[in-house]
């Protein structure tokens, strides 16, 4: 990843005002080095049960991955419904709607620096 992200950079450098190349690995560790600055308490768990193995890998079901869902189960210890609101990740892959806000917010930074509206 970071050997495609030097390629990306040295084909498209910063000074190029018709790309914009954004480090989401980056941004990404910082939010595994810092949580708490994300407003993110959990960046190992996935929020979303998980409801079998497929491949070897656990599997998840969208069914059981909703906002009513996962309110309606907070793990032991929390009584907060909005428990998974805080998670980075949803399963083993993909992030929650706060890891998509905290990346969004990230793309219009970006996009505003260079003048982009």
């Amino acid at each position: 990843l970071q050997a495609y992200n030097a390629q990306l950079a040295l084909r498209f450098p910063a000074a190029d005002t018709r790309v914009m190349v954004i480090d989401f690995f980056t941004e990404f560790n910082r939010m595994l080095d810092t949580p708490a600055a994300y407003g993110l308490t959990n960046v190992t768990t996935p929020a979303c049960p998980v409801t079998g193995v497929e491949g070897g890998l656990p599997a998840f079901t969208i069914k059981d991955c909703t906002s009513a869902s996962l309110s309606a189960m907070p793990p032991a210890g929390s009584s907060n419904p909005d428990w998974w609101t805080t998670y980075l990740f949803s399963d083993h892959f993909h992030g929650t709607p706060k890891t998509n806000q905290i990346i969004g917010d990230l793309v219009i930074k970006a996009l505003e620096s260079k003048g982009w509206k």
